[in-house]
């Protein structure tokens, strides 16, 4: 598939889904003003050795437009007996197809660093780019519960590969909770 057939087929299915979903707007059936959020992250996309790891992250999230959420969290990961922390503000947009099930898509910027054990090549710290895609679901109560993918991508080498190594880019997965108020 050629990149421009690629945008095309994007800009068609994002069309049909900001129309399916402007009828829901009307409803009502919008993100909460606020809400904070914790969740468990793993390390997806695995190293040279096939190993990953996990840790979690919580979150403070405001509605900043009607399907808009501004989103500043915290991760904490531990990668072999190694500490690495990212603060990370990103932009959600959601797309609610019905009462209870929205897709979304975040984008945003942080900074990471770690401490890493000796003999790790790479950066122990630097700013990082992310774009991530996600479901919500909402349990009619206060607490909703999602599901994230998130691509995170550095000009630096800031993520652990292995016991010595460390690489660009990485994969996440973030399973939570979040509590409206």
């Amino acid at each position: 598939m050629s990149l421009h057939r690629a945008f095309l087929f994007t800009f068609i299915a994002g069309m049909f889904l900001s129309t399916w979903a402007q009828p829901l707007v009307r409803e009502k059936l919008l993100p909460e003003n606020q809400n904070v959020r914790v969740g468990y992250v793993h390390d997806i996309d695995g190293d040279v050795t096939g190993d990953d790891y996990h840790g979690f992250t919580v979150a403070y999230a405001s509605k900043v437009y009607p399907l808009d959420q501004m989103v500043i969290s915290y991760t904490h990961l531990n990668p072999y007996q190694s500490t690495m922390r990212q603060v990370l503000l990103s932009i959600e947009e959601y797309w609610p197809v019905t009462e209870r099930l929205s897709p979304y898509g975040s984008a945003g910027a942080g900074y990471l660093w770690t401490d890493y054990d000796a003999g790790v090549k790479g950066e122990s710290h630097g700013w990082f780019g992310k774009l991530g895609f996600g479901l919500l679901y909402k349990t009619g109560t206060r607490f909703d519960l999602y599901a994230e993918l998130a691509y995170q991508v550095s000009g630096e080498d800031l993520w652990l590969d292995g016991r010595t190594a460390s690489k660009s880019n990485n994969t996440q997965a973030i399973l939570g909770v979040r509590m409206n108020y």
